[in-house]
């Protein structure tokens, strides 16, 4: 009977014992900053025999509680455990640094802790300073998803009541890229509508030639001067001759006729010739 009673009095011992000294397997403050510069905060607490948890946030944000944690103090937020895992959030606030920016964040968890992560996820574009200290504490870890930097920081064994802490300072880089592609996107604009202006004077030329010379020529000469036409940059007499389906002989002398009343140009190459149209019509 001794002995039942002492195995009991050792029993409740050790229940009382496990639920008063229950510890906090994990904490982690996950922090993602907007490009606007506001800052979501998502907590998550993993215990074990804790019943109950207090958290002191310096300057807090705007907190986002589930049911079972509430705000007791301005600063302290209390958590009952019923599970294992506890998650709450917070919105809060960067502030302006020199030519850029810089978020601060303090906790203290009133019981041992044995791991604490910290993460801090910068805005798409954002760099980390260059000549100054990037963030605190030093032993944090600079890492990036391919397009956005994040710093990671990682604590064991926080005593009851210790202040778990970070700070990060960016900038956004000048955006002379942006104007790079102002300027190389202007400059297409411009060759674009360059180009479409010598289009249009070269259509209208072309327009020109068809209304007044087309209806004055001869069928032979009409066809093949057409087929001039769609080549302003040239064609090989050779062509002619096949889209006229006429003979070498006529298609030369229908050319020499148009060049002596000069509205094409025969240039030698060989043993043909290029034909050019002249699409200016010169007045008597």
């Amino acid at each position: 009977m001794l002995k039942e009673n002492k195995f009991a009095v050792i029993f409740f011992l050790f229940l009382f014992f496990s639920a008063v000294h229950g510890k906090i397997y994990y904490i982690e403050a996950y922090m993602e900053i907007s490009p606007k510069g506001d800052v979501i905060i998502n907590y998550t607490i993993i215990s074990k025999n804790v019943s109950n948890v207090k958290i002191f946030i310096e300057e807090p944000g705007k907190f986002i509680l589930p049911e079972n944690c509430k705000r007791i103090e301005k600063e302290i937020i209390k958590c009952r455990l019923e599970k294992e895992k506890t998650i709450f959030s917070e919105i809060s606030h960067v502030e302006k640094y020199k030519k850029g920016f810089t978020f601060e964040k303090n906790i203290r968890v009133f019981d041992v802790v044995e791991r604490s992560v910290f993460l801090v996820k910068l805005p798409e574009g954002a760099l980390l300073p260059e000549n100054q200290t990037k963030f605190f504490p030093l032993y944090g870890t600079i890492a990036t998803d391919g397009r956005r930097i994040f710093v990671i920081w990682e604590r064991k064994n926080l005593q009851e009541g210790e202040i778990q802490g970070v700070k990060i300072f960016y900038e956004f880089p000048p955006k002379k890229q942006s104007f790079a592609l102002f300027s190389i996107a202007l400059f297409l604009f411009l060759l674009s509508a360059i180009g479409f202006a010598l289009w249009f004077i070269l259509w209208r030329k072309k327009k020109r030639v068809r209304d007044i010379i087309l209806p004055v020529l001869k069928e032979d000469e009409k066809k093949i001067m057409e087929i001039i036409l769609r080549y302003p940059k040239g064609v090989n007499q050779k062509i002619i001759v096949k889209e006229s389906n006429y003979s070498k002989g006529k298609v030369s002398k229908v050319l020499k006729s148009l060049a002596e009343r000069g509205l094409v140009r025969l240039e030698r190459r060989g043993r043909t010739n290029i034909v050019y149209p002249i699409f200016e019509v010169k007045k008597k």
